[in-house]
């Protein structure tokens, strides 16, 4: 299969040639690259860039640097046509050849990537194909910025989706897929906001401004920090979708020397237990911890039960053949272990690892008639870990493990990353995800699974809260046996907090 990329005239960047090198490295793929006429509409901030790499310490070979062009294949002179092209300006014409367009934001990647981070939206990645003389859309990812006040960071991530998805597709195409039918890595999503552009100048002063007053507050200690809540449930709300809006829970209580977020409660034995990230801010490294829960539904002192030589949080619980194991996050080992309970709930064992050499974080493992499967949120080259959703199943929970084709499966940054146990409503089955649209952990969904199986995945948000002020960040939810817990980020004021949703 012949596919050719079409460029601008404008510098060469990094993100172009990551792409060139991956396409052209796919089985059965023959790689030309084409230069438009003239370059953008509107030249990135090199200026800019420069400067943030110089303030913020960004290291080189970031997706937007400018590299030689010398880098690029040389044209081969063949008057063979392609059989696709992938146009990433936006100008290539309509003929006979299938086109498959990439945008950010209804605009060509290099300038909508730039125009949506420095007005503060969300880049959306959108392909369509253009072939005998319709057009559709194939792919539609919302992209997380997880750094908006360092511009080159935030578009860095966004290209780095860019190269994801034009690999995907290319990839696609030379295994046979016909994308006109064929929607399996498509996150029905319209359009992203417009956005106009703001002077360089002033993003860049107005985000120093910001982050010299969040050191303020933190060396003050004012800063807001996670905190768990846990409640009894109300009576006759088993089997409901959760409604946490006006919902009061009781704060477990900290000495202000650590912060404990990522609960998940589990009853054994006639027993109910809160299991947590403890995060110290002496070692800035999480361990998880344990605390009983009373008859009261007051919740003991949190006691460490694992700890390791990198940060663990996410005590994701599940049973299986009466034993009770553990899957925690421990991205840093770039691996998903899977932990035995030898004397429950203090004491535990390495019984195997799950998927190995891969950055994930925040594994949650559930069973389906058909064999395991393993949800977790992947960091990949110039990406983010808020946005996706990568699946692996197995015959049996020890393993084999082996990812689902066309991982990642989706790309949402307000619906992908997972947020809790997966649990049932009636004969379906919802996943608690974190809507991380504008910052970490801003507000928490409910998505019921349409489909889960090796061949695909698909879901449905059926609910979504973000909490008003003072909070201004909830991202985990579990339920067990009467009680229910959530995190939430805001002062640590008082005993109690209520969420509310914010208006809008």
């Amino acid at each position: 299969m012949i596919v050719q990329l079409h460029l601008d005239a404008g510098p060469v960047r990094r993100w172009h040639l990551r792409t060139i090198e991956r396409i052209a490295s796919l089985p059965g793929v023959t790689l030309r690259v084409s230069r438009a006429d003239r370059g953008p509409a509107t030249s990135l901030p090199d200026t800019l860039f420069r400067l943030e790499k110089i303030v913020y310490g960004v290291p080189e070979g970031h997706p937007a640097e400018v590299v030689d062009d010398v880098s690029l294949p040389v044209p081969d002179g063949s008057a063979v046509p392609p059989d696709v092209v992938i146009d990433i300006t936006g100008r290539w014409p309509a003929g006979d050849v299938p086109v498959v367009r990439l945008c950010c934001n209804d605009a060509p990647p290099d300038v909508g990537a730039v125009d949506a981070v420095l007005a503060g939206v969300v880049p959306v990645l959108t392909l369509d194909l253009a072939v005998d003389g319709t057009q559709k859309r194939i792919a539609g990812w919302r992209v997380a910025v997880e750094e908006p006040d360092v511009a080159v960071r935030g578009v860095g991530t966004v290209f780095g989706r860019a190269v994801q998805l034009l690999v995907q597709a290319a990839a696609d195409l030379a295994a046979g897929a016909d994308l006109r039918h064929a929607r399996a890595y498509v996150t029905d999503l319209g359009p992203g906001d417009p956005a106009r552009r703001p002077a360089p100048a002033s993003f860049a002063a107005g985000m120093f401004a910001q982050r010299v007053a969040a050191k303020i507050r933190q060396h003050l200690r004012l800063a807001p920090r996670w905190s768990t809540g846990l409640r009894r449930l109300p009576a006759g709300t088993d089997g409901r979708l959760p409604q946490l809006c006006g919902a009061t829970f009781d704060r477990l209580p900290d000495d202000g020397l650590r912060f404990y977020a990522d609960p998940f409660l589990w009853r054994r034995d006639g027993r109910d237990f809160l299991f947590v990230e403890e995060f110290p801010f002496a070692t800035e490294r999480g361990v998880l911890s344990v605390a009983e829960v009373g008859a009261d539904g007051r919740p003991s002192r949190p006691r460490v039960v694992l700890e390791a030589d990198c940060h663990l949080s996410f005590p994701f619980l599940l049973e299986h053949e009466g034993v009770v194991y553990l899957v925690p996050e421990s991205a840093r080992r770039r691996a998903v272990e899977l932990w035995r309970a030898v004397s429950f709930p203090d004491r535990w064992e390495r019984a195997a690892v799950l998927v190995d050499d891969v950055d994930v974080v925040d594994a949650t493992v559930v069973r389906r008639a058909d064999g395991w499967y393993l949800l977790a949120s992947p960091r990949q080259e110039w990406t983010s870990s808020w946005d996706a959703l990568a699946i692996w199943t197995a015959p049996h929970l020890e393993g084999p493990w082996q990812p689902v084709p066309g991982n990642p499966v989706m790309v949402d940054v307000a619906s992908a990353r997972p947020a809790g146990t997966p649990f049932a409503w009636g004969e379906r089955l919802v996943r608690p995800v974190q809507d991380c649209v504008g910052r970490y952990g801003a507000g928490l969904g409910f998505a019921v699974v349409d489909r889960l199986d090796a061949g695909g995945f698909a879901q449905t948000v059926v609910g979504a809260l973000r909490p008003a002020r003072p909070l201004s960040g909830l991202h985990t939810y579990n339920r067990s046996s009467g009680l229910e817990t959530v995190d939430v980020f805001g002062p640590r004021d008082g005993g109690r907090f209520t969420v509310q949703e914010r208006d809008g």
